[in-house]
């Protein structure tokens, strides 16, 4: 088992890391949205689309803008809500109630991407189709290994988001007494 120490120092260096990511991927994919000659896109394995050349419209690339803003926007407050748990760990205030805010915050921005993606996803999918010719409109929902693995993981840390509040609120009751 790790010290307390460690664990603190593992923290910090995660909190940065963590930061780091919050900043840079979305302007990473900002960037490939504006500038890309080619993409290959897949959502869970249920929807896939390639586009190259003339496929990738202006209108494509603002479908992908809009979808991407919202994935990020999304990730990002995930990002920084786990930041927030990995600042309160650095400072070893294990169950403060803004370490476990911070939890409970990316317990659902990790479920929210998830569901996002199934529903905007397929949606932007249906809609580039759409722009590329395809004549009809539909949208395709699958259900994939990889979906459900995505869905069950946010599910276990909402859970496990929830057993830190009632523990929370175990300590804070503890510590009234002391």
């Amino acid at each position: 088992m790790l010290s307390p120490n460690m664990i603190s120092r593992i923290a910090g260096i995660l909190a940065k890391l963590v930061l780091f990511a919050a900043i840079v991927l979305p302007l990473a994919v900002l960037s490939l949205v504006l500038f890309l000659s080619s993409i290959h896109l897949e959502i869970h394995g249920a929807n896939e689309i390639s586009l190259s050349g003339d496929q990738i419209t202006p209108l494509v690339r603002v479908i992908l803008f809009v979808f991407s803003a919202g994935y990020f926007a999304l990730l990002v407050a995930g990002l920084l809500s786990i930041r927030q748990t990995l600042i309160e760990a650095e400072h070893q205030r294990w169950l403060s109630f803004e370490s476990v805010r911070g939890f409970r915050r990316f317990a659902i921005a990790n479920l929210a991407i998830a569901l996002y993606e199934i529903f905007f996803g397929a949606l932007a999918f249906a809609l580039i189709d759409l722009q590329n010719g395809d004549s009809s409109f539909s949208v395709q929902f699958g259900m994939t290994a990889e979906l459900v693995s995505a869905l069950f993981t946010g599910l276990v840390i909402l859970i496990a988001a929830h057993i830190f509040t009632v523990g929370q609120a175990a300590y804070e009751e503890n510590r009234s007494f002391i």
